[in-house]
């Protein structure tokens, strides 16, 4: 499954039957979306033995990290880098990475456009705090309810 989510106002292929003409206001949405869009490289991760290596999705390296060190509200190379491993620490499943849940999490911190580090971090926490909390709720729901609530006949008198 591809992590790549992009939005696509044109038909994936071009069959002269398979046509789509969109709404005006389905055009008007999607250059909303389009303007609300925070345009920074993703954010990669590569598995190896011992441990995980993050990458930006950017044929320059430098402006890549230009563009999400701006986005993320500093100039500090140290705390950008710091950020990094802790979103990826606390978006990994067990050992293993999760692309996807670190992206997501540096997408609700562009979002909430921090002015500085303070912000950057209280929105780093926001977003680790929100994705956690979904997870376990996600796992409250499959979980069978006499795990957590006693049969009336197991009850003491």
């Amino acid at each position: 499954m591809s992590n790549d989510h992009k939005l696509v106002d044109r038909p994936l292929t071009a069959s002269p039957t398979n046509l789509y003409k969109p709404t005006e206001d389905e055009q008007a949405a999607m250059q909303g979306v389009r303007a609300r869009r925070i345009k920074t490289p993703r954010v990669k991760m590569t598995e190896s033995k011992e441990r995980i290596e993050l990458s930006l999705d950017h044929p320059d390296p430098a402006h890549g990290q230009a563009l999400l060190m701006r986005s993320l509200g500093t100039g500090e190379v140290d705390f950008f880098s710091e950020l990094l491993a802790q979103l990826g620490r606390a978006s990994a499943n067990g050992p293993q990475g999760d692309e996807q849940r670190l992206n997501f999490m540096i997408a609700v911190i562009k979002g909430i456009e921090p002015k500085d580090q303070l912000e950057t971090m209280l929105a780093a926490q926001m977003a680790a705090i929100h994705s956690m909390t979904m997870e376990f709720a996600s796992r409250l729901g499959v979980c069978p309810r006499n795990h957590f609530f006693l049969d009336q006949t197991q009850r003491d008198p």
